[in-house]
């Protein structure tokens, strides 16, 4: 009797275990097919954010894959990890994303006589590629100068003088930064045929 009523037990308690393994298979199969609607991180503009974080792959809204490659740490600030339209920067801090642009350089000079006396009142004008001009006028030293000329341009520089005569009154200059040796030499005075001291 003993034997039986242990016998019925053990067949009694594997019943109700295989039964509430079913029970847990069956729910946990239909918690995985329910798709609870993401929740909103932040919104705006074109895009949504559902999660805060991606690590190792996650999915945009539309289903598009979105993986980063790398962590937030600064020894790596500055890699740009991508996928299809999206992008993401390691580390603190996101870069500007800088368009080239030319800074403007200061170019500069002096007219002169061959002795070195430098000539006032001399009009130099500097001509850019897209034929832009800009004119200026010697100071009592002979020195001038331009301001905010954008780097890179290849630009023609002249000289005219109502008194002087120039054999180089023209100059051709690739600006690549400051430059403050344009420099004009007066070879004679208008009229007479002398050179100057």
């Amino acid at each position: 009797m003993k034997r039986t009523v242990t016998k019925n037990f053990d067949l009694f308690f594997f019943a109700v275990t295989v039964i509430l393994i079913l029970i847990f298979a069956v729910f946990s199969k239909a918690q995985s097919e329910q798709t609870p609607e993401p929740k909103i991180v932040a919104s705006g503009g074109a895009f949504t954010l559902e999660k805060a974080v991606v690590a190792g792959g996650g999915a945009a809204k539309q289903g598009v894959s979105l993986n980063e490659h790398g962590t937030t740490g600064q020894s790596i600030a500055g890699i740009k990890s991508s996928g299809e339209q999206f992008s993401i920067y390691s580390g603190f801090w996101t870069p500007e994303e800088f368009a080239p642009t030319a800074a403007g350089v200061t170019i500069g000079g002096r007219v002169k006589t061959a002795a070195g006396r430098g000539i006032r009142n001399v009009r130099i004008t500097v001509t850019f590629s897209n034929g832009e001009t800009r004119e200026t006028v010697s100071g009592i030293s002979g020195f001038y100068q331009f301001t905010d000329v954008p780097a890179g341009e290849t630009c023609i520089f002249s000289v005219s003088a109502n008194r002087y005569v120039f054999s180089e009154p023209t100059q051709v200059r690739n600006i690549t930064d400051d430059i403050h040796n344009v420099d004009f030499v007066a070879d004679a005075i208008k009229g007479q045929k002398t050179e100057l001291p």
